[in-house]
């Protein structure tokens, strides 16, 4: 029981911490002051940039050892057609379909990590934050290990590949990991501060991705698929570690129920209709109205394909509608509200990776960029959402105490 109340008060000195924090970078005017409590209160946006980088560094090469591995041992080509594809088009058409056929395979297991989280999410409302997120970060780095044997054993089957991300799905994925760390974000922000701490994370969130590209392809160019992927378990290790050590807890504090209860609970199914419930509910202003489209243009974000120059502003989108939707919901429903969203935008997104499959295989001869047009049309909902959104502009804090 003392320790309950030691961890309770410990939390709740962080918690006064991260409102200190804000109210010193509103109200203090020492720019290097302001710059050192940003700083100080970042504790999930390492994670996030951990996370990111080590998976950015498996999507950057990924592809490409399936297709090496598919030139070699199952299309059975020499290795001198699989070292110059570019110079034999029609064994490169067909190395190309065999990847693009693997990668939909790999997203067809998503909707094991969406419905894991669907029984997850609600769970970390009531028992905590960190183990979902350390479970999930655990099984991206037993996906690495096998990932790492599949490559010391270049000749073994592509299903190797699929079966090492299964463990990942298992534990809840990249679903679970966005999921806790946006709900958590939530937790130890204001309204008023809400859109500045998404703001870090997209920060922490676009760094990452352009590191971890460039590292990937260096590391691959220099050392291979292996050093690659030791670098990706690394980083999945060490987020696990920092997890464990700087982030605090912020849900479940006064839970004080045993292990196997926890266990139980974990498998109920209230888990699996809260979400439903806490986004159907009704709410003031046309707000699950609003939700909903939310939701939708979320799904629909996730299913585009990122330009390199003139979608640069890709993630503002992202961040966008999780903002809007933290405001949108209650506290205690966010881990239900954000595990839907994620859910959804597992699953959704399948039924365009199939089309947009299908697209490419059929058009790679011809048209190959057909499938950026089929994707282009997804994005007039969320263009839609965004503007209607203008309609519900909500005040900030300080700006509203001031009118009273």
């Amino acid at each position: 029981m003392q320790e309950q109340s030691a961890r309770i008060q410990e939390n709740d000195i962080t918690r006064n911490d991260y409102q200190s924090l804000e109210d010193g970078i509103e109200g203090d005017s020492n720019k290097c002051s302001r710059c050192v409590a940003i700083f100080k209160s970042l504790r999930i946006e390492p994670v996030m940039f951990l996370f990111m980088f080590s998976f950015i560094l498996n999507s950057t090469c990924l592809t490409n050892m399936i297709m090496d591995k598919g030139c070699l041992f199952y299309l059975n080509y020499s290795k001198e057609i699989c070292s110059n594809l570019s110079y034999y088009k029609d064994e490169r058409d067909s190395v190309e379909i065999l990847a693009n056929n693997y990668n939909l395979y790999l997203d067809l297991l998503a909707p094991v990590g969406a419905t894991v989280v669907i029984f997850l999410a609600p769970w970390s409302d009531k028992h905590g934050r960190k183990p979902p997120l350390i479970l999930a970060l655990f099984g991206f780095f037993l996906s690495d290990v096998g990932i790492i044997l599949c490559t010391i054993y270049f000749d073994s089957a592509l299903e190797y590949i699929i079966l090492s991300s299964l463990a990942t799905q298992l534990t809840g994925g990249f679903i679970a990991v966005m999921t806790v760390i946006y709900s958590h974000s939530s937790e130890v922000s204001s309204a008023a501060s809400r859109s500045q701490k998404y703001t870090c994370l997209q920060i922490a969130f676009g760094i990452a991705v352009t590191l971890g590209a460039l590292a990937g392809g260096q590391l691959y160019r220099y050392y291979g698929y292996t050093v690659v992927y030791l670098t990706m378990a690394s980083g999945h290790l060490m987020a696990i570690l920092w997890v464990m050590v700087f982030v605090p807890e912020t849900a479940g504090l006064d839970s004080n129920v045993s292990f196997w209860y926890k266990m139980r609970d974990l498998c109920s199914s209230q888990n699996f209709t809260s979400g439903f419930k806490s986004t159907l509910k009704h709410r003031e202003n046309n707000g699950r109205t609003r939700l909903w489209f939310l939701l939708s243009s979320s799904c629909t974000i996730a299913i585009t394909y990122e330009g390199n120059i003139f979608g640069f502003l890709n993630g503002l989108g992202n961040l966008a509608v999780r903002s809007l939707i933290s405001k949108l919901v209650d506290k205690d429903e966010l881990g239900r509200v954000f595990s839907f969203l994620a859910t959804c935008e597992a699953i959704v997104p399948l039924m365009a990776s199939a089309i947009i499959a299908r697209v490419f295989n059929a058009t790679v001869r011809t048209f190959p960029g057909a499938c950026f047009l089929v994707a282009t049309m997804f994005l007039m909902l969320p263009l839609g959402t965004f503007v209607w959104q203008l309609k519900y502009r909500v005040p900030r804090e300080d700006s509203a105490l001031k009118e009273a």
